[in-house]
């Protein structure tokens, strides 16, 4: 399922009130859960729209981190009301999860999991083209600034980069995929 800008939005608001739930094994329900986060960010207009109906579908860039990583789903300590079960989405083990999210170190990987939301954010966003002349003055200045990272080799790949900037892609991620494909010898 494609996330949206406000799952990216949410998650990171989200998370420390995961690790807390963690930390106590404790649940809560899904109600509960939008509640308590709430309470912790007043100010937020998009959670205060909230309801609680979709934070399960939100939770969903927190399992998007932790699955693919090995990492206990810690998403699963919110829970249905009625069972006192993880949603729907949810598919494992829960008493073993809950054991694995009690022994395991969340703020070993918390900005590990900030990092990936932000990447998680720039690939929710629309591709928004540039013209050739955009896309040529981008490569240049992105280059200047990341000449030591990136050195001279890459800009042998100028179409490569020129092609993929025009189509939309971030700059950084333009940079890192072509530098990728040169280290494979592509």
């Amino acid at each position: 399922m494609p996330l949206t800008d406000t799952d990216c939005e949410l998650a990171p608001l989200f998370y420390p009130l995961l690790v807390n739930l963690a930390q106590r094994d404790k649940t809560l329900t899904f109600g509960e859960f939008l509640t308590s986060a709430q309470a912790a960010h007043p100010n937020n207009v998009v959670l205060g729209r909230a309801v609680p109906l979709n934070v399960a579908r939100r939770l969903e860039v927190v399992r998007q981190f932790t699955r693919p990583r090995g990492y206990p789903d810690i998403s699963c300590l919110v829970v249905n009301a009625r069972t006192r079960e993880p949603g729907e989405a949810w598919d494992g083990n829960y008493e073993l999860e809950r054991e694995r999210i009690r022994s395991f170190a969340w703020e070993s990987i918390e900005e590990e999991f900030y990092l990936e939301v932000e990447r998680q954010q720039r690939n929710s966003r629309p591709l928004v083209r540039r013209n050739r002349e955009d896309a040529k003055q981008l490569m240049n200045a992105y280059h200047k600034a990341n000449r030591l990272v990136y050195g001279p080799e890459i800009i042998k790949r100028r179409d490569a980069l020129i092609d993929l900037l025009m189509k939309g892609v971030d700059v950084e991620d333009v940079f890192e995929i072509v530098a990728h494909d040169l280290r494979r010898g592509d």
